[in-house]
């Protein structure tokens, strides 16, 4: 069937500026199928041109909600050195959150964090299709821990990572969102050479504010359901999340703390246990999580465990930790990672051109296949069907946006000089209710 293709142009930050219907036209290929076992999925012809400026060169993966392939600039811009870009698409259905279009609204507000990817466009290349474009990824976390010996990484290179997984947590936190679904597999560092020491923090698709807007025009922490659904990885998230208590910022970071607990040791204490039982086992094994070391993360422990869900955790303690323990073990930000060259695993690293191209574009799209990644995870049930096959062409895409290095350590001045979205808080300001904008003061 052939249908109108409407699209959307974005700006970097804020909502859409710009919805345009045009005249280009998609093929779709309809679906039969009553099953509500998987989700149907957008598919777009290789060589295919989206938003007119990007080819579609492969597909490099798909998961429960959508397709992403691997596109090409093509429009004749400067884009030399990083001339490629990932492609999400989705399929709108009846009775289905649409996680792109949360993805690109958070992306959107993020957009001057370094820890994130680039948003290149967002929109709706046929009525019921969502797509975002955004710059490549490499690996995740999750993927080169594997790959190391025994599954786990150095002390070294596990703390160095987890402290700039913390800033990006917290940069979402600082414009009011909370991720709900922190693990290893949702960080990935950069994809071209340039980048390949940053951190990027993936997958908003589960995120919700924590902020609201009250009767008074004030801006507040949103009042907590008495019964929160799940949602997230159970062998990730919090001991609140199992008792169906509302999540708040302490919940990611709980999340964050078993992450790194995760690339430390290989494992975590409870990976086996069932799911009837893992919340028994968390809270049992809180006070042996970090029996081999590093004994000071139990100071995190403590701090943790002391607040509620309106509380805001205190990134400058956690992240003083980190840098105590690196400090006191002679870890150097500026060291080479595990699987860098001069690392302790590179040789592990090692292999052909070919096959690094191979393992690593699995990794680059952590985003299509991380709701597939445990079967513990909550996620959604789809209609199984044949894909929908396209060829469209829409508006500009975003410009880029140039991100700094993360060599060193984040400090306070170079946080402070980012350029917050109105409705962020300062990082580190105590979110107090009176001592926030009034919503009028927002706009």
């Amino acid at each position: 069937m052939t249908t109108a293709a409407t699209t959307t142009e974005t700006g970097t930050t804020g909502d859409p500026q710009l919805t345009n219907t045009t005249n280009n036209t998609a093929t779709t290929t309809t679906n039969n199928s009553s099953s509500s076992e998987s989700r149907k999925k957008p598919e777009f012809e290789l060589g295919s041109t989206v938003f007119g400026k990007w080819k579609v060169l492969s597909e490099l993966g798909r998961g429960g909600c959508g397709v992403v392939y691997c596109v090409e600039r093509v429009d004749g811009a400067a884009v030399e050195t990083h001339p490629k870009a990932a492609l999400k698409a989705e399929y709108i259905l009846k009775n289905y959150s649409e996680t792109l279009a949360a993805e690109a609204n958070v992306l959107r507000k993020l957009q001057w964090s370094r820890y994130v990817c680039r948003l290149y466009a967002a929109g709706r290349v046929v009525e019921n299709v969502n797509v975002v474009c955004m710059s490549l990824a490499g690996p995740s976390l999750s993927w080169l821990r594997r790959r190391c010996p025994q599954q786990r990484m150095t002390f070294s290179s596990a703390l160095r990572i987890a402290f700039h997984c913390l800033n990006a947590i917290e940069d979402l936190h600082c414009i009011g969102f909370i991720h709900r679904d922190i693990k290893a597999s949702n960080f990935a560092v950069g994809y071209y050479s340039d980048e390949a020491r940053d951190i990027r923090i993936l997958d908003f698709g589960f995120a919700r504010a924590y902020l609201s807007y009250r009767r008074d025009g004030t801006l507040g922490i949103r009042r907590p359901r008495a019964r929160a659904p799940f949602l997230g990885t159970d062998r990730y998230c919090s001991p609140n999340v199992h008792k169906r208590n509302e999540q708040g910022r302490v919940d990611d970071c709980w999340s964050w703390l078993f992450m790194l607990v995760e690339l430390m040791y290989g494992k975590l204490p409870w990976r086996d246990v069932s799911s009837k039982r893992i919340l028994q086992a968390k809270e049992d094994a809180l006070p042996t999580l970090f029996r081999h070391g590093p004994l000071e993360m139990y100071t995190a422990i403590d701090h943790l465990s002391a607040l509620s869900y309106e509380s805001r955790p205190d990134y400058d303690h956690l992240r003083g930790i980190i840098s105590d323990i690196c400090r006191k073990r002679g870890f150097k930000f500026r060291d080479p990672y595990d699987w860098e060259a001069g690392g302790v695993f590179a040789k592990a690293f090692e292999m052909p051109p070919a096959d690094i191209a191979t393992a690593q574009e699995p990794s680059s799209i952590a985003t299509a296949r991380n709701i597939a990644d445990s079967p513990s995870q909550k996620s959604e049930k789809f209609d199984k069907g044949s894909p929908v096959i396209m060829t469209a062409t829409a508006t500009t895409p975003l410009p880029t946006a140039a991100m700094p290095s993360q060599t060193e350590p984040i400090t306070e001045a170079s946080r402070t000089a980012q350029s917050p979205s109105p409705i962020m808080m300062t990082p580190r300001e105590t979110p107090k209710t009176k001592d926030l904008p009034p919503k009028a003061a927002s706009k």
